[in-house]
């Protein structure tokens, strides 16, 4: 079988050796190039000299076995993208479930054939191909952001700043009545400018915490939230922004979700939002929630202009959709950004609408269970 890459370099660790020069030898007679160690320790010391495509280890080893040569790999974030295969001679179910739980790609018994090996191989290389591809794209849509969207869409609220702190610098005899109003208008662009940041940021971090199975594990294991509190206080607060008083309505009971507060506050926060920002005022929106067992269903419901079925298709970073026809300011992240955190906490976020009808929103994230 001809490997994803003829050049490829990989890292062996196993401190029997005549397991791990067989290894070698079947890997390096499949077009492969080949770093080796005796244990974790050496392991690290290769990795600290080389750039190794993927790393196979073994489990059982002195100075330093593989749990915790695993360990100390994860702590250096830049070899995240490496797929790490354990070699186990044992196989047993709550090893295979440690193992996964640090990060490992697959788990490979021994005594295994040559056809597994190179098999298992080629298929995690082609995975971080495929990854590394997908990656790429992210990169340049990030890139071409920063090149072509940030520059106007910064703009627009840094005039708005700079114009009226002008006006109030340089203005003698600004009547009393209007400088509160530049003021409003100073920090609600500000606001603004601050929103599109934050977006940015936590767009990128999510593309690494989606790499970082450790991370997405402690996020979900901490994560506690009272969803009422949540959603009462960002309805509030939303309300009094868009001068809309009673144009949310909550149909909701609270629940204990399996998600931090913070993001919780983020999801609800950006599909209000645009549940505000594309209906009219005095057109009501409506939050409901309903118990599912495991899962809690949450749905935001508005009378706006809704999308088109390729729009929702196309829900995807730094796009937002008929900007030229309605001239909404903003990167477009908010759905995109609600969408990716309900994911990341294993829940799923669906979007139904109809142009000219309104939009639903519907939200499922995982509840605390009560134990009885």
């Amino acid at each position: 079988m001809k490997p994803v890459s003829e050049k490829s370099l990989i890292l062996v660790v196993d401190d029997e050796d005549e397991t791990r020069q067989l290894i070698v030898q079947t890997l390096e007679f499949a077009g492969y190039k080949i770093i080796q160690a005796q244990n974790g320790e050496e392991g690290l010391e290769r990795l600290d000299a080389s750039n190794p495509k993927m790393i196979l280890c073994d489990i059982s080893m002195p100075i330093m076995d593989g749990y915790s040569f695993l360990k100390k790999l994860k702590e250096k974030h830049y070899f995240d993208n490496i797929p790490f295969v354990f070699l186990t001679s044992r196989g047993e179910k709550h090893e295979i479930r440690h193992g996964m739980y640090l990060g490992a790609d697959d788990y490979l018994i021994k005594p295994l054939t040559v056809q597994e090996l190179v098999d298992c191989v080629a298929t995690q290389l082609k995975k971080r191909d495929s990854l590394q591809d997908y990656y790429d794209v992210q990169f340049k849509e990030v890139r071409n952001m920063i090149f072509y969207t940030l520059p106007h869409e910064f703009r627009t609220p840094l005039s708005s700043i700079l114009g009226y702190a002008q006006v109030m610098m340089q203005v003698n005899n600004i009547p009393s009545d209007d400088i509160p109003k530049f003021g409003n208008r100073i920090y609600r662009s500000g606001q603004r400018l601050l929103h599109m940041l934050e977006n940015v940021l936590l767009m990128n971090q999510l593309y690494y915490w989606k790499l970082n199975t450790i991370c997405v594990e402690n996020l979900i294991s901490d994560g506690l939230t009272s969803l009422i509190d949540i959603i009462t206080t960002i309805s509030t607060s939303l309300m009094k922004q868009y001068q809309r008083p009673n144009d949310i309505r909550l149909i909701i009971q609270d629940y204990i979700l399996r998600i931090s507060s913070i993001h919780l506050k983020k999801i609800l926060e950006e599909i209000l939002d645009n549940a505000l920002k594309f209906s009219n005022t005095s057109s009501m929106v409506v939050v409901t929630t309903h118990d599912l067992g495991n899962t809690i269903l949450i749905q935001v419901s508005d009378v706006g202009r809704g999308m088109l079925p390729e729009q929702i298709e196309c829900v995807n970073s730094f796009n937002q959709f008929d900007r030229e026809t309605f001239e909404q300011q903003g990167l477009g992240l908010g759905l995109v950004i609600a969408r990716e955190l309900t994911e990341l906490y294993q829940g799923s976020l669906v979007i139904k609408s109809q142009i000219g009808q309104g939009t639903t929103v519907s939200i499922t994230l995982p509840k605390l269970i009560e134990q009885s």
